[in-house]
């Protein structure tokens, strides 16, 4: 999770499930200060917990790095980066 001034919002990636039987999302979502939203990106990262986010002033964008991949074909260290623009995610 990272704050992006630009937009003054807060966009959060991913997440840990409640138990290790749920799936660890692949969701993004953004919180505009009154409420939680749910964006549809055409591209995602996969899922994954424990990774680092940090807003990108210079490029106005997120940027997401590493984790680690729980679920299935996806497990243990990631080490990959992405790049939120507002509306969808890429892989540089």
């Amino acid at each position: 999770m990272a704050g992006d001034s630009n937009q003054r919002a807060i966009v959060l990636f991913g997440g840990k499930p409640a138990t290790r039987a749920t799936p660890v999302p692949a969701d993004t979502w953004i919180y505009d200060g009154d409420v939680w939203h749910k964006p549809s990106p055409a591209q995602s990262p996969p899922a994954r917990d424990d990774a680092s986010m940090v807003y990108d002033p210079d490029h106005h964008v997120m940027v997401l790095f590493g984790g680690q991949g729980l679920n299935q074909g996806q497990s243990g260290a990631l080490n990959d980066t992405w790049i939120w623009d507002g509306s969808n995610w890429s892989s540089p």
